[in-house]
């Protein structure tokens, strides 16, 4: 069974071959391809990143997407430059707007961005990784999935990294590859917030925790670290941790039930 993107990109080659677009003809806006094929943005970029590094596409920043030259196979395309971003999610929590910035930066110097994610997924990771190593990429940005974790796909980051493409990992790293690393100090973010509760006066304090990425593990033990530090340790039923497969899953159901067992006593 193809995947959505996949056959949004046979669409878009399709419309280049049969000359329904001609070469360096706009074609229809992400927004307008997301209502057309029925699928998220996410699949969108991925059909997008994908065909601009087959050469069938080519973005200009601020304008649009265009069908290029690709029977010419046109020295522009010859020279375009790719950066690969993979990372765990792309719609929620932050990475909007981490991902605006790396288009914007991306674009204004010429180069393209392959977005794919993984989902926390290992499996997801190993198959983007594979697809990346079939691509001409100039580089990485790599957000490492379930980090807290011995990764089984660091034979792939090291065929790439063996390739002289530079990776970049961001929110977290794996210590197995010695790459350059963006990241949060969360232990002292699991203090701060515990520190700003204690400080409003709350003594009986609960900590939620997302336990198989190390951002989670370091937040984790910044709250018991704080709480132990102004004598007031964490009881095993004040702090709840879950996995990225569980967050709408068992944990509404481990949070009221803690929440009820606390009425309780």
């Amino acid at each position: 069974m193809k995947h959505k993107y996949e056959e949004v990109e046979e669409k878009i080659i399709d419309w280049a071959v049969k000359g329904k677009y001609k070469p360096h003809e706009k074609i229809p806006t992400e927004s307008e391809l997301m209502e057309m094929f029925s699928v998220s943005r996410h699949t969108i970029r991925k059909a997008i990143g994908d065909l601009v590094a087959m050469q069938y596409v080519y973005r200009i920043q601020g304008s649009g997407i265009y069908i290029s030259d690709w029977t010419e196979n046109r020295e522009y395309l010859k020279n375009t430059k790719n950066v690969a971003v993979l990372t765990t999610h792309i719609s929620n929590y932050i990475f909007p707007d981490i991902i605006k910035g790396m288009e914007d930066t991306l674009y204004s110097e010429s180069y393209s961005l392959l977005l794919s994610s993984t989902n926390n997924n290992v499996m997801f990771e190993n198959s983007n990784l594979k697809n990346l190593l079939a691509h001409k990429i100039d580089g990485l940005i790599l957000e490492p999935t379930k980090s807290a974790y011995q990764s089984p796909n660091i034979g792939y980051l090291n065929n790439i990294i063996s390739k002289n493409i530079p990776v970049v990992t961001l929110n977290a790293s794996y210590p197995e590859i010695n790459t350059p690393s963006l990241k949060v100090d969360d232990f002292k973010g699991g203090k701060l917030a515990t520190n700003h509760l204690i400080s409003l006066g709350h003594r009986k304090l609960m900590g939620i925790f997302k336990v198989d990425d190390s951002q989670g593990i370091n937040r984790m033990n910044g709250f018991i670290s704080e709480c132990q530090e102004n004598n007031i340790p964490p009881s095993p039923g004040q702090i709840l941790t879950y996995l990225s497969e569980e967050i709408s899953s068992s944990l509404p159901e481990k949070i009221e039930y803690a929440l009820k067992s606390e009425k309780k006593a």
